[in-house]
């Protein structure tokens, strides 16, 4: 995700707030040794954000601590609005020891667009600026409403930024044009599944249901596998396969799948750039995009280009994660994520059929699997899961015991298979981990 910063030097002119409250009251609350977290918070998460700032309050020292305050506002009993100001942190390198930073701004649905966010903003303001202070806002590139709220209220635009990631900890870094330009392609091989990763089983399961699964289609068959990574199904694949080919845009990938495949005539690997694929119309009868959909710029494109290049009565095969899913957490390098019908949506004016299939049922998990549901939730909630999947395979082990390494390639019976199920287009579905489109041309 791109993030925008904005800034603002104080103090203004002070001004009251204007807006009517009405019965709404405003209250500053501060995290105490017997108080996780303000009366008036609905629901575990909303709890374990400020259960998050109660955990930062105590770490930090004392001169950044007396500027650690909630904004909350109230109707009621209920907690409508909340926005949190802090001091420099490490997340924070660019702002200087005494500068202040807002976040954590959140309004419940039904008080939304009322000028709530901007009375509260400017309350804390009133009370935190002071001559030679600069107050700091971070909001995603994509965020509109968020943005225009810092213009309103008087924030100028100060770079493009970048989270890194430190362990499971990430901090915000400006960026300037040389360094955007590096940050164009990523590093995507931190991110591929490869072999000797370690791995849960459920993890090796849905490895091998998206090859298992592809496999009913490649009999005999020319087939393209678009983002291959390290190409761990593409030997599977080739043993009943007429021809496979695997593209990927990270260099390390290709040159892994290539040194492990270079004795097998019928498998081929190319260094692919998913926007303009470099084949002949009408050259595959079969094309995969794996996993690999969040990570395309332009999907859009990547279809066309797909659609180009695949024979009449061809099939195209998509692997997605399921935004719906209650569990779901986002990766690095990202743009978008879809549900079922979003999926739907976006493929069905390219091709003649379409339907989709869930796989990995979201089955009840007993206390246990609820714990760890809410304590991986809580995690992606924080911004505390970490990009890589080295850095993460130290958290599974913790929460989900004995891993196992990931194989060369994929083999037969390497772990269960359960056929996806097809499922209704045009609903929403919380009920399956991973979806799959299967189009036909």
């Amino acid at each position: 995700m791109e993030y925008l910063i904005f800034f603002r030097e104080g103090p203004e002119r002070r001004r009251n707030a204007t807006s009517n409250l009405g019965k709404y009251r405003l209250c500053v609350w501060k995290p105490s040794k017997i108080r996780l977290y303000p009366y008036g918070i609905k629901g575990i998460m909303r709890k374990l954000d400020f259960i998050s700032v109660w955990v930062l309050y105590y770490l930090f020292k004392p001169s950044v601590r007396d500027r650690y305050s909630a904004f909350l506002l109230y109707n009621e009993g209920e907690i409508i609005h909340q926005s949190v100001v802090t001091g420099k942190s490490f997340k924070y390198p660019f702002m200087k020891e005494d500068d202040l930073q807002i976040g954590m701004i959140f309004t419940e649905r039904g008080y939304r667009r009322k000028g709530l966010a901007a009375y509260v903003l400017r309350e804390m303001l009133n009370q935190y600026e002071k001559p030679g202070r600069t107050t700091w806002y971070i909001t995603g590139k994509e965020n509109i409403a968020s943005r225009r709220l810092a213009e309103s209220l008087g924030f100028s635009e100060f770079s493009e930024a970048i989270r890194r990631n430190i362990f499971v900890f990430g901090k915000y870094e400006v960026i300037d044009e040389s360094e955007k330009l590096r940050e164009e392609v990523p590093d995507y091989s931190a991110i591929t599944e490869a072999p000797g990763q370690k791995a849960t089983k459920e993890q090796l399961a849905r490895l091998y249901q998206r090859y298992h699964f592809a496999r009913q289609f490649a009999e005999g068959k020319d087939v393209l596998e678009i983002g291959c990574g390290a190409g761990l199904g593409l030997g599977y694949l080739g043993r009943v396969a007429n021809r496979v080919v695997g593209g990927d845009i990270e260099e390390k990938n290709v040159n892994l799948a290539s040194a492990y495949y270079k004795n097998e005539p019928n498998i081929t690997i190319e260094l692919m750039d998913a926007h303009n694929i470099s084949f002949p119309d009408k050259s595959f009868d079969l094309i995969l995009l794996y996993e690999t959909i969040y990570y395309l710029k332009d999907l859009e494109q990547c279809i066309r280009e797909a659609a180009r290049v695949l024979r009449e009565g061809g099939i195209f095969v998509v692997c997605t994660v399921n935004k719906d899913w209650e569990d779901f957490h986002p990766s690095p390098y990202t743009y978008r994520y879809f549900s079922a019908s979003e999926l739907y949506d976006l493929i069905r004016d390219k091709f003649e059929q379409v339907r989709l299939y869930g796989g990995f049922p979201t089955e009840h998990r007993g206390p246990g699997g609820e714990i760890l549901s809410l304590i991986k939730r809580s995690a992606v909630r924080l911004d505390l899961i970490p990009g890589s999947l080295k850095r993460r395979t130290y958290l599974k082990r913790i929460f989900m015991g004995k891993l196992v390494p990931l194989p060369e390639e994929i083999t037969e019976g390497m772990a269960p298979y359960e056929a996806p199920i097809e499922i209704p287009v045009d609903k929403v579905n919380r009920d399956f981990k991973i979806i799959y489109a299967v189009a036909r041309k």
